[in-house]
């Protein structure tokens, strides 16, 4: 059901995914979330970290 139903955070998984699969590390990573936590979902990427999640994703990606 999940797989049906979109959420704000979906408009992020293309993009995130184009950028691991073109090898970016985590600091292109975390720049490219700082980018859209701060003008599309108007986040304070400094209260809001993105540093660990994108070092996450580059891991598992990674480990694939």
């Amino acid at each position: 059901v999940a797989a049906l139903v979109d959420d704000e955070y979906d408009s992020l998984i293309g993009p995130l995914r184009e950028r691991l699969e073109a090898g970016d590390g985590v600091a292109e990573i975390t720049q490219f979330l700082v980018l859209e936590l701060h003008e599309r979902y108007d986040l304070d990427p400094f209260t809001h970290d993105p540093e660990p999640l994108a070092q996450d994703l580059v891991n598992l990606w990674r480990s694939r």
